[in-house]
């Protein structure tokens, strides 16, 4: 039966004598630490691994409900053998409650149940496949069912957003020339699921002002009488204690041709002219919703996947095509510009405290020296903890950086009593040397069973399945890659850091 201090003295007899060699190689793994860090996805939030989604529909024209009935039953005979659990939302909905599902008649809202988040990933691509191939007009969109946790945190929010707008003129685009604009960014970039922008049809009503000078009508009477004659002229407003219902004057709902067909307006002499006479109208399509901020108004153009994830360059691309092709500098935003800016928050907090805890330390150690062992630790620890992460698929976010939290402190702590085991050796005459080894015997063993009582713990965790474990997933993973090479750098690295910092002495020539 091996002995845990025969096997430590073994390696440590072992790394003091390449000493040189092993402290280059610990020091290297600092490089791929920072790869990893700078490489691997970054989200605000862990995704949630689930069974379900709800699909999101407009058709982008003026049908009726029983050709919306009709298109949706055709895109659930194309996925019944997908999904477990199906349902429909279709047209104007009356929840007091939901208005978030609030849609008109030309929209629908679907629900699939798969047994694995695989069937979910082939709903949607069947799904998208016979839109694209029936209905190249509509829009979709796909969302998993929020749970109690992304109520609470999470943001609705695309993982890239094109905004859109004209640089001569202070407004957008007309809708005729971004139909044109979104077909040919969705041609050129296939993979980035870019949609046209949803649109809705309006009879525009203009006077005809020869008509008005031939029969005697005034522009004010007739357009009052529109107003009154499409329930547009209030009144006022009655205060019903904590209501305010607006009293209007108007006729009874009537399609705008049969209205302006029957309606009569009377001229100068009292005589009854034919509204239909004094007007002309025409169908228009415009944007069905409007958006702005502080830069002025855009048109948001919503980008849900990157090829190869490389951000940048796909936005460098988007706007040199934008800028060639129609004279238009697109701005960006997205969750990919908040869950950067996030994590460098969460870096900059993180520097701050290893500043701090620099200065705590030099003042306990009395030494300027001892506290660079441990800030020479630390980004060792995180290029573990980011590996095991990578291996398992993990983005970095709050739970991950969080890990990396815990599982510094942790390390730190350790090296921090090991270090000062060894000063308190030396303080009693105990050669440098000798106290290194020493040092290390004395908390070899409450190094080694912290690091395995921390990472059984958080084993579970790993293989768990639920809301939870996969919220505290990339926590448990950080932690445990960092404990795990952490526990190697405080047996090894740290004496040869102390070693060697402890011995050298400036040169300073006279």
């Amino acid at each position: 039966m091996f002995k845990t201090e025969n096997l430590y003295e073994k390696g440590f007899n072992w790394v003091f004598k390449f000493r040189k060699i092993v402290i280059a190689a610990f020091l290297v793994l600092i490089i791929p630490g920072f790869l990893l860090g700078w490489k691997m996805p970054k989200e605000r939030f862990p995704s949630f691994n689930q069974s379900d989604v709800f699909v999101k529909i407009d058709w982008n024209e003026r049908i009726n409900l029983d050709e919306n009935i009709l298109r949706l039953e055709i895109i659930n005979s194309g996925v019944s053998n997908l999904s477990q659990i199906g349902n429909s939302y279709v047209g104007t909905q009356k929840y007091m409650l939901h208005k978030d599902m609030d849609q008109s008649v030309s929209e629908a809202l679907l629900y699939f149940s798969g047994k694995t988040p695989e069937d979910i990933t082939n709903i949607q691509k069947v799904i998208t496949d016979i839109i694209n191939t029936n209905w190249t007009s509509a829009i979709v969109s796909y969302q998993m069912p929020e749970t109690i946790f992304e109520k609470l945190f999470q943001q609705e929010e695309a993982f890239l957003v094109l905004k859109i707008s004209n640089n001569q003129e202070r407004g957008i685009p007309d809708l005729d020339r971004m139909n044109h604009i979104t077909a040919d960014l969705s041609e050129k970039f296939p993979d980035a699921g870019i949609m046209p922008r949803a649109s809705e049809s309006y009879i525009e009503v203009s006077v005809l002002p020869e008509m008005l000078a031939l029969y005697d009508v005034e522009h004010r009477a007739l357009y009052e009488r529109l107003r009154a004659a499409l329930n547009a002229w209030q009144v006022g407003v009655l205060h019903t204690g904590s209501q305010y219902v607006p009293m209007v004057i108007g006729n009874s709902p009537l399609p705008v041709n049969q209205m302006l067909n029957e309606l009569m307006v009377v001229n100068r002499y009292q005589l009854e002219i034919p509204v239909k006479t004094l007007v002309n109208t025409r169908i228009k399509d415009d944007y069905k919703t409007l958006f702005g901020s502080n830069e002025g108004a855009f048109v948001p153009i919503d980008v849900h996947s990157i090829p190869g994830n490389n951000a940048p360059l796909w936005m460098a691309q988007i706007t040199e095509q934008l800028k060639s092709a129609y004279d238009i500098d697109p701005s960006f935003a997205g969750s990919w510009f908040s869950s950067r800016q996030l994590i460098r928050e969460l870096v900059i907090v993180m520097l701050i405290s290893l500043s701090l805890l620099y200065f705590i330390l030099a003042a306990q150690f009395e030494s300027l020296r001892q506290p660079l062992i441990l800030l020479l630790e630390v980004p060792i620890d995180i290029a573990g903890a980011l590996f095991l992460l990578w291996i398992f698929g993990g983005t970095i976010n709050i739970m991950s950086m969080i890990g990396i939290v815990v599982m510094s402190g942790i390390i730190v702590n350790d090296s921090i009593l090991k270090i000062d085991t060894i000063n308190r050796l030396q303080r009693e005459g105990t050669p440098m040397l000798e106290a290194i080894k020493e040092g290390g015997h004395r908390r070899l063993k409450p190094i080694i069973m912290t690091s395995i009582t921390t990472i059984l713990a958080l084993m579970p965790v790993i293989w768990g399945s639920g809301m939870g474990s996969e919220l505290q997933k990339p926590l448990a993973l950080t932690v445990i890659g960092g404990m795990f090479l952490g526990t190697i750098v405080s047996l090894y690295f740290i004496p040869l850091c102390y070693y060697y910092l402890m011995n050298f002495k400036p040169h300073i020539s006279k």
